[in-house]
């Protein structure tokens, strides 16, 4: 089982499903896998060597609170003790937990900046399978707009150390170095006006700007970049349906 406080697992609700699954499809090579009624047909995400890396879910949720975007969910060892703490460290429930079958159990929450996210207590599955290969996950972060009250969310509800990094950006990562599986961004200066604070996921790809042609040609939208960093050369796309995340190629080595 993951430690607590790391990312175990990313979603999204697809509106129209088939489009969607195009899309992704051929984008990244990911096949869908409806899971049945029974799972309300939730499609496990696989990636293109076959390991399970995210879920989707068809139509739109029936809360109004829920996120439509790709949500970020990071394990918990107590679920209950995470809800409290959430509500405790000025956070908000916005799906009361609930038990997913025989995988585990699941609560959707609200940062104190509004940053939405979810929290796994993992039973019989402890999560996605993160090769860092292309067409998968390779770095999640939060784009808040109140770093320090969701810094403190954090190091409360998960046990996040917050290893600054240094520069002009205030930036925290979950743990320190190497061990470092997510982030926390100040984007209070960064983020448009009216923008609400989110997760973003960073999907790895081996060409940036070859694969920001094809996100153009499938229907969807380049929003910035491409831009190198010391980290890989990156850019801020959007699917069909205006859902955005990162694409990034790794340095040469």
């Amino acid at each position: 089982m993951a430690s607590t406080g790391n990312p175990v697992w990313i979603d999204i609700y697809f509106p129209d499903p088939e489009p969607c699954e195009t899309f992704y499809g051929t984008l990244f090579g990911w096949t869908f896998e409806d899971q049945g009624p029974e799972l309300g047909n939730y499609r496990m995400i696989r990636s293109a060597d076959g390991r399970i890396i995210g879920g989707a879910s068809p139509g739109i949720p029936d809360n109004e609170d829920a996120p439509t975007d790709w949500t970020v969910h990071l394990s918990t060892d107590d679920l209950a003790k995470a809800v409290n703490r959430t509500t405790a460290s000025g956070g908000r429930i916005l799906f009361d937990p609930m038990q997913i079958g025989e995988l585990g159990r699941v609560a959707i929450v609200a940062t104190p900046s509004g940053a939405s996210l979810g929290i796994w207590q993992a039973e019989s599955f402890d999560g996605f399978e993160q090769p860092l290969t292309d067409g998968t996950p390779v770095w999640f972060e939060e784009m808040s707009t109140s770093f320090e009250a969701d810094r403190d969310f954090y190091a409360s509800v998960f046990g996040w150390e917050n290893q600054m990094m240094e520069g002009g950006l205030a930036y925290a990562t979950n743990w320190p170095q190497d061990a470092a599986t997510a982030g926390l961004c100040d984007a209070s200066e960064i983020l448009p006006s009216g923008t609400e604070p989110y997760w973003r996921i960073y999907f790895q790809v081996a060409d940036v700007d070859a694969a920001m042609e094809q996100v153009t040609t499938l229907g969807g939208t380049v929003l910035d970049g491409a831009d190198d960093s010391p980290f890989g050369r990156l850019a801020t796309v959007a699917d069909p349906h205006g859902n955005a995340f990162q694409i990034i190629m790794p340095p040469a080595r």
